[in-house]
């Protein structure tokens, strides 16, 4: 995987898929999820993180995909 500043996060599962987006939601992080043929079945997240971001916006992210 090359570093960008387009991330996707694919979801292990349905369930898992929902959690996730509770948890970023609850966080304040609104991700757009894609469902093309071309991703793995069920879809995938895509973050865009830019210099337009905050630390603290960042910080919500990564809390939000460690679970926390």
């Amino acid at each position: 995987m090359t570093a960008g500043p387009i991330c996707l996060v694919v979801p292990r599962d349905p369930g898992a898929r929902l959690g996730l987006h509770r948890r970023v939601v609850r966080h304040g992080v609104f991700p757009s999820f894609l469902n093309y043929p071309c991703l793995p079945l069920g879809g995938a997240f895509r973050f865009g993180i830019s210099s337009e971001h905050s630390r603290a916006q960042l910080t919500a992210l990564t809390a939000a995909l460690a679970g926390k």
